[in-house]
Formats: structure tokens, C-alpha cells, sequence
């Protein structure tokens, strides 16, 4: 049975990386920079690291969909460790 959007357990992190990006947006960093250019980054990086975990969970949902490769917690867990390292460092 589908899953409606709204009810889906994952839209919580998607929620988080959208308010972790708009507080980081929200921020006027002087020129100097300073402490709050510290803030911005630190709150940008969360914000990557929530959305790799939901880009990290559609991965291995679609996988196990299209090709017929059976999803375990381990590999759930692999695939969403592994995007979230990516966003949070690669980004």
C-alpha cells in the first residue's frame, strides 16, 4: 500500500534540512566575518546532513523497487551513511 507524503517517516528530516537552510539563510554575516559566518556554516553542513539522510533513504527505496534487490536495515543504513557523509563533507 502507498505511502501518502504526509505520512511518510522521513519527510521529519526533510522538514529539518529545510529549517537548518532557511536559519542559515536568515543570517547577515558582516564583512568581517566573525562568529556568525561560523554559525552559518555550521547550520548550512546540518542542513546537508539531514537532506543526505532522506536523499541516503529515496536511494535505497528506489533500489530495492526497480531492481528487485531485497532492502535490509544494514544496507538502509550503509546507503544513508554514506549520503550523508557526502553532503556533509563534499559540499
Amino acid at each position: 500500500m502507498k505511502k501518502k507524503i504526509l505520512e511518510h517517516e522521513m519527510l521529519t528530516w526533510l522538514v529539518l534540512a529545510a529549517l537548518f537552510y532557511l536559519m542559515a539563510a536568515l543570517i547577515v554575516v558582516p564583512a568581517s566575518g566573525g562568529y556568525l559566518a561560523l554559525v552559518q556554516t555550521g547550520l548550512f553542513k546540518a542542513g546537508h546532513v539531514f537532506a543526505g539522510g532522506y536523499i541516503g533513504y529515496w536511494l535505497n527505496e528506489h533500489r530495492s523497487k526497480h531492481f528487485g534487490i531485497p532492502s535490509t536495515e544494514l544496507s538502509q543504513s550503509i546507503l544513508m551513511v554514506g549520503a550523508m557523509l557526502t553532503m556533509g563533507m563534499g559540499l
